[in-house]
């Protein structure tokens, strides 16, 4: 049992530790990733990470600052009061596999954790800003949390085919 998925991801360390990207998927919830594909090919080269994102102001989800300049400032996750209304989605994207290795790596030597004590994706993010690399965000028209059933209920009920009465 790990601490966490970053410690669970550099379990596969020998398969993503080069150049190639690398996008990381929790899977607890949905978004539309056509769009979020295009846009990170349409501007290839032009960051490090990329964080889809959404407006809420929910406890218990991870959250960003953004600086004016698109820049992502700082993530948190899983605070009792959010730092913004710019929350993080369930995916995570690095240009590079080897960044997501060395930062989670450092990230995991300086024990960040979440408010809940574990590990996070979006945390290794922190330690990437620390050292000069730039974070954007990418914002999402629609995000479906899949955690609870409740949330797969609502998921199930925008993507169902409409059902016309007859007459």
């Amino acid at each position: 049992m790990t601490e966490g998925s970053p410690q669970s991801i550099l379990l596969a360390k020998n398969l993503i530790n080069n150049d190639d990207e690398l996008i990381i998927d929790l899977g607890d919830q949905y978004l539309d990733l056509n769009e979020f594909l295009e846009f990170i090919e349409k501007n290839k080269g032009d960051f490090d990470g990329l964080i889809p994102s959404f407006e809420a102001y929910y406890w218990n989800q991870g959250y960003m600052i953004i600086e004016e300049n698109g820049l992502i400032e700082r993530v948190s996750e899983k605070d009792k009061i959010p730092i913004s209304t710019h929350s993080t989605a369930c995916i995570s994207y690095f240009n590079k596999g080897r960044d997501f290795v060395k930062y989670a790596e450092q990230m995991i030597l300086k024990k960040r954790v979440a408010a809940n004590g574990i590990y996070l994706p979006s945390l290794v993010y922190n330690e990437m800003i620390e050292d000069g690399k730039k974070i954007i965000t990418y914002p999402c028209e629609l995000i479906v949390n899949l955690g609870k059933i409740e949330g797969a209920n609502v998921f199930e009920q925008i993507n169902r085919p409409l059902k016309w009465k007859k007459k």
